[in-house]
């Protein structure tokens, strides 16, 4: 049984990259800056799909995104 936790440990790890990965990818994909920048709403969200559901679930990210992509964002 010893000899099986490594193989479980690295299977964690991978899995967890996978996720992140997913995370990020499902992120790229749905992300629109150019939605939000030519909205006439206040409340326009900068994603193609889920609205504001995919407002809260990548807050996170596009905090990140808006410091690193500046000019992406229309802030440069």
């Amino acid at each position: 049984m010893e000899n099986s936790r490594p193989a479980i440990v690295i299977a964690c790890v991978l899995m967890l990259l996978l996720l992140f990965a997913a995370y990020v990818g499902s992120y790229l994909y749905c992300v629109d800056p150019m939605t939000a920048l030519i909205s006439s709403q206040s409340d326009a969200v900068p994603y193609r799909r889920g609205g504001h559901t995919a407002a809260w679930i990548f807050w996170p990210l596009e905090k990140i995104d808006r410091q690193l992509r500046p000019r992406y964002w229309g802030f440069g």
